[in-house]
């Protein structure tokens, strides 16, 4: 058995959320998702069953690109709630965060090459400027966005100090740092302070997820990522 769950960021792309939420269940039956319906998405709560449950907010509207990719403290704070109530609902040691555009296409290991608390790829890397503000914090690079995985006990127990610092110092850290707005950054950042350094996800570049998978999004967006997933 494999020891992961989901979360999905989901909005109004019926076609694609359901097809990335089978599709995932598919590959690990014994799992759980939780969805995240950010403000003005779709009901899709017809999806509920006792593998997936569907939270709708109407708060914050937290998708988004440009200047919108990067949330103020309350905007952020309202998404690393929305997030724990999501993974409350889950019970493995790992959570994979999909996307409407994250397809699993086959069920693998991810503790393959050994435990993590956080794994992702990219070479984003945090300014100079902003390391020294944070000098024992294992600030390599950050990305955790579609197809990471996150440690669901160490995101349950960091949480309650995670909000505070982002109460007391997230808006001045974008000022310093805009990238620190962004979820995937920002994630990366705070389990950085605790000592845990972003780990490379092997199911990211191996084909095991494929992430950006734009087959069921509207007409005009890049379809370059035609792949096919097995029945196994």
């Amino acid at each position: 058995m494999k020891n992961v769950d989901a979360l999905h960021l989901c909005f109004r792309n019926k076609r694609a959320t359901e097809k990335i939420v089978e599709t995932f269940l598919e590959k690990f039956p014994d799992s759980k998702v939780s969805l995240i319906v950010d403000k003005g998405g779709l009901d899709f709560s017809y999806l509920e069953n006792k593998h997936i449950k569907v939270e709708h907010y109407e708060n914050y509207n937290m998708g988004g690109t440009g200047p919108n990719a990067y949330l103020d403290s309350k905007r952020m704070t309202a998404l690393f709630h929305r997030i724990k109530k999501a993974i409350d609902f889950l019970d493995k040691k790992y959570v994979l965060i999909l996307e409407d555009d994250v397809l699993v296409t086959r069920s693998f290991d991810p503790e393959e090459a050994g435990e993590f608390v956080l794994a992702g790829v990219g070479n984003n890397c945090f300014s100079e400027d902003f390391k020294s503000m944070y000098p024992d914090a294992k600030l390599s690079y950050w990305g955790i966005g579609g197809g990471s995985m996150i440690s669901r006990c160490h995101y349950l127990e960091l949480y309650d100090d995670i909000i505070d610092h982002i109460d007391k110092h997230h808006d001045a850290n974008v000022e310093k740092f805009r990238a620190i707005g962004a979820f995937d950054c920002c994630s990366t950042f705070h389990f950085a302070r605790h000592g845990f350094e972003i780990k490379h996800a092997k199911w990211l570049t191996d084909g095991s997820v494929v992430h950006p998978w734009k087959n069921l999004y509207p007409p005009g967006w890049r379809n370059d990522n035609q792949v096919e997933w097995d029945d196994q």
